[in-house]
């Protein structure tokens, strides 16, 4: 069994990528000896987004820090990729060049995510024991936004209202990772954001590709759950599954104090975590190229599920 494990990586990310490049080293000492894991990093430096000649951070610091971090994996194939165009890049141009011919699952990983250990080990046990075709495992989640979520928070946090949901600490999921035993669960429908989710092979690079048209950022997830649905309906054989137990938190939960948080627009209107240091020191150049409206998302979600069913 091959996995390959990606994450990619603003600067004002690298304080979280070195928490999330410590937790894979810790997880590793945790992996069978007989299946092969493989981690792509991307730091991404694109003067299309950062305007370095304005910015007090010099490039050359985040790429001392990412390439120390970097280093020790040990049982991990650690493959990091530095990013200095001056194109747009973002996570979608990664995505198209994350796909390996002996690669069998993929898991994405957000670099802000804190995660049990063993979630890894289980995601490996748990691909063994099922039995569709095509599929998707998820860990669990504490309480988020809205009522949508509630298909993935563990039983711990539901009772938690969702104006308090950032309230928690993020530590407060490892006690249930060392007092409960993990169990996959069936979900009745779709739902993932890519934050530490692991694809079957056909899912990843056929069912739901990333276009090549794609650039910069964009809801692949929400494209990839509208074109799962659709052909899940047509009878095809794919299924999401849940860890129950095995729980990931942003690593900002409870340890950065998140100020004013604004449930209707989903935003933090004063603080920013760990990455808000960086972002206050670097020349963030807005644009909103390469997203695409939920509209757009239906269209290629559409012209995606007609492409499969009709073996283009």
């Amino acid at each position: 069994m091959n996995i390959k494990i990606f994450t990619h990586i603003m600067p004002w990310e690298m304080d979280y990528a070195l928490l999330l490049f410590s937790r894979l080293k810790q997880s590793s000492y945790f992996l069978p000896s007989n299946v092969n894991i493989e981690f792509d990093s991307c730091l991404n430096l694109s003067s299309y987004i950062i305007d370095w000649e304005k910015s007090l951070f010099p490039k050359q610091y985040f790429i001392d820090k990412y390439n120390e971090i970097s280093s020790n994996f040990n049982t991990i194939k650690h493959t990091p990729k530095i990013i200095e165009s001056d194109t747009l890049y973002g996570h979608l141009d990664f995505q198209k060049k994350a796909t390996s011919e002996h690669i069998d699952f993929y898991i994405t990983v957000c670099p802000d995510m804190h995660f049990g250990e063993m979630l890894i080990p289980y995601m490996i046990e748990s691909i063994k024991a099922i039995p569709n075709k095509n599929f998707i495992i998820t860990p669990q989640i504490t309480k988020r936004w809205d009522s949508s979520w509630d298909i993935l928070v563990n039983e711990h946090f539901t009772h938690i209202p969702y104006t308090h949901c950032f309230d928690l600490n993020c530590y407060d999921i490892d006690p249930i990772h060392s007092s409960t035993t993990p169990e996959i669960y069936p979900l009745p429908l779709f739902k993932f954001a890519g934050w530490f989710d692991c694809f079957s092979k056909e899912i990843y690079e056929t069912l739901t590709p990333v276009w090549e048209e794609w650039s910069g950022y964009g809801s692949w997830d929400t494209y990839s759950m509208m074109t799962l649905s659709l052909l899940k309906n047509q009878g095809y054989d794919i299924q999401q599954y849940v860890i129950k137990n095995q729980i990931i938190s942003e690593y900002w939960n409870g340890n950065v104090f998140q100020q004013n948080w604004d449930i209707d627009t989903y935003k933090d209107k004063n603080s920013e975590g760990l990455c808000g240091y960086y972002k206050k020191h670097l020349y963030i150049i807005k644009n909103k190229a390469g997203e695409l409206d939920y509209t757009r998302l239906q269209e290629y979600a559409i012209t995606q599920y007609n492409k499969i069913i009709n073996n283009e």
